[in-house]
């Protein structure tokens, strides 16, 4: 039948169909799941008429008086190092541009272009379609058919292979750098993570021996430290902190256009204190015009407004850097003093 057609097409023996011959498929499937729908809502609407409609929220009620203006539907990328915020901003993102009504592609999980872990993009099959070059240009050209976004993170060694990087610009991809302005928090999550190699410093428990948990410590409740390298903590400081400018550059050496630098500090700041509401939503109003999505200052106000004093405040340093007071005589009198946290 033709159902069993487009269902072998859909899913298909790696060397029974044509690269094309899926993506003609997938669209003939969406579209007829699109139709049905459609023909649903009809039937039923005089029923659910016959229901009470709920009450929406002030902040659904203005997404809706003033929607987002998506300009195009080519995929949006957030490109962060680690330690940087990256999952929650991602998160934060989703979230926010639901609000806001902006379609996006349920990918499921942020991370679909990283090269060791490709089993995490939802088009990557490891079959026919086994790189994600083919993958992204799968998902691009999907996502455009039913117009839907694409939401993805990438670090810098995930855009360091041309075909994806091409693909990825000719699907029209926006990007936008995500960064921490006090990379002093950066640097030190680093070496608590064991992500320099000891480069910069060791991570320690609290007597100072060092630890092996790593990343690991994130599914502990042991407490560990970074144990900096002062003599090099300025030089550090300062080379974390030119990473935004540098990989914008190479963003525009690649093909990708119109790129701004955002911070987590500022993205992040309404969580804790109601006075930032301001500061984070003219951020987000960045990110998201950098991503090709025209928001309304206000809107995007009133929904951070439910998050705040959903999270503490950055802690003091001296209860994440074993060495602290080390670190502190190190920064004092220089322009990154204003970096350490008492």
């Amino acid at each position: 039948s033709s159902f069993s057609t487009i269902w072998t097409l859909w899913k298909p023996h790696p060397n029974s169909v044509s690269f094309s011959s899926v993506l003609m498929a997938r669209a003939v499937t969406l579209a007829l799941l699109s139709c049905g729908w459609l023909l649903a809502s009809v039937i039923a609407a005089p029923f659910c008429a016959l229901e009470e409609e709920p009450a929406l929220s002030l902040v659904q009620v203005r997404a809706r008086e003033i929607p987002a203006v998506v300009n195009d539907f080519g995929p949006m990328m957030l490109v962060a190092k680690g330690c940087t915020g990256s999952s929650a901003v991602n998160r934060m993102s989703w979230w926010l541009f639901e609000v806001m009504g902006v379609p996006l592609y349920p990918t499921q999980n942020g991370e679909i272009v990283r090269e060791t872990k490709p089993e995490r993009n939802p088009w990557y099959d490891g079959k026919e379609i086994n790189t994600l070059a083919k993958a992204m240009s799968l998902g691009a050209e999907e996502s455009s058919l039913i117009q839907k976004r694409i939401l993805f993170n990438a670090k810098p060694g995930d855009l360091e292979h041309p075909e994806l990087t091409d693909v990825l610009v000719k699907a029209g991809t926006r990007a936008v750098i995500v960064h921490r302005n006090n990379t002093l928090d950066t640097i030190s999550c680093v070496v608590k993570d064991c992500f320099d190699n000891s480069k910069m410093g060791l991570s320690v428990t609290e007597t100072g021996n060092q630890s092996t948990l790593c990343f690991g410590r994130r599914r502990t409740n042991t407490t560990i430290k970074a144990k900096l390298y002062a003599a090099d903590i300025l030089k550090n400081i300062r080379e974390e902190s030119h990473w935004p400018q540098e990989q914008a550059e190479a963003l525009t050496k690649a093909g990708f256009k119109d790129h701004d630098v955002v911070y987590e500090e500022d993205l992040l700041a309404h969580e804790y204190s109601h006075d930032h509401l301001d500061r984070s939503a003219g951020a987000w109003a960045k990110l998201a015009a950098s991503l090709g999505v025209k928001a309304d200052f206000a809107t995007i106000k009133q929904a951070l407004s439910k998050n705040v004093f959903s999270y503490s405040p950055p802690r003091p340093h001296y209860e994440t850097i074993f060495n602290h007071e080390e670190i502190k005589a190190s920064l004092r009198s220089t322009d990154l003093e204003w970096m350490f946290r008492d």
